[in-house]
């Protein structure tokens, strides 16, 4: 067991210098994120440890209380006080070592505090950045769609807020005369949606990859093709998403985690601990790996299963 010192000086070494986590990049961003997220699992892991000295702590304190209970009337019998006094000092010493666990415990809980303050501003930044300056980015930042090889080379998440789609949307629309290609309903009636036939070349779409749907004819043909597409998933594994960092991996039920994820999480094996994106359908939802899925995907998954 460390005493208080040690983790103090553990702590200290945390604390972020001043005009740290500056980023100029998404890309930046996202690694300080990938920093931040393996310090937070630290503190949190050292705010356990912490709870398990202040209880031994204490235990020591009860004893030493029944100890002087124990000890005072044959002290006083004998005249002997040496042992009553040690006993004191011992007690004295088991509440000043209990606070200053607690006061570690606290400096920890505001340093694990800032942290995920900064982690937040982070991932405003990211998605500042995302829909301000999208021809930037590449990869998983779902951005800069010249020179892309493949559909696997977009995040697909990221990609439909951006700037790109956004333009090849309104061309779509523009291409269907404002029209739903579905209903034919008119732009002035109802909001048209450029929906993908296709996500073979997602990024690099082809006029006629893009169909311009009304909202209720784009949510029909969406919950027609939801149970199939998850139904295939679950027979066949095709592209799923990492529930903590959002990357595009294997769909996997057992393993909804990136292979870098993975490896941060077997550390201490929280089924519990809570994630940040369905593994399914790759939108932000409270995940963990019991149950790796938002509730809608949840409750798909539910009526697939035999």
């Amino acid at each position: 067991m460390a005493e208080p010192q040690q983790y103090k000086k553990k702590l200290a070494e945390l604390v972020p210098e001043r005009g740290s986590f500056q980023p100029t990049t998404a890309q930046e961003a996202q690694k300080a994120i990938a920093s931040i997220e393996k310090i937070e699992t630290f503190l949190y892991t050292l705010s356990d440890q912490l709870d398990i000295e202040i209880e031994r702590v204490e235990k020591k304190f009860e004893l030493a209380k029944k100890e002087v209970n124990g000890a005072s009337m044959s002290t006083v019998l004998s005249g002997d006080n040496e042992k009553a006094f040690q006993i004191r000092l011992l007690n004295e010493k088991c509440k000043e070592q209990k606070a200053q666990y607690e006061e570690v415990k606290s400096i920890g809980h505001k340093l694990l505090a800032t942290y995920q303050t900064t982690r937040k501003r982070l991932q405003g930044f990211i998605e500042h950045e995302m829909g301000q300056k999208p021809s930037r980015y590449t990869g998983s930042l779902g951005g800069l769609l010249t020179g892309i090889k493949s559909a696997k080379d977009v995040n697909y998440q990221k990609y439909i807020k951006s700037k790109e789609w956004k333009q090849k949307a309104e061309e779509a629309k523009t291409r269907a005369g404002n029209r739903c290609q579905g209903c034919n309903r008119p732009r002035a009636e109802v909001q048209l949606e450029a929906h993908h036939r296709t996500y073979e070349r997602i990024g690099r779409e082809r006029p006629g990859d893009i169909t311009v749907l009304c909202r209720d004819c784009h949510q029909s043909i969406e919950e027609s093709k939801a149970k199939v597409s998850l139904a295939q998933k679950m027979a066949d594994p095709e592209r799923g998403v990492c529930i903590r960092c959002g990357t595009q991996i294997p769909f996997d039920t057992e393993k909804p985690l990136c292979k870098s994820c993975f490896a941060a999480w077997i550390r201490f094996k929280n089924f519990n601990y809570e994630e940040k994106h369905c593994h399914a359908c790759g939108q932000p939802a409270e995940t963990s790996m019991a149950r790796p899925f938002c509730f809608d995907c949840y409750k798909k998954v539910k009526k697939l299963k035999p």
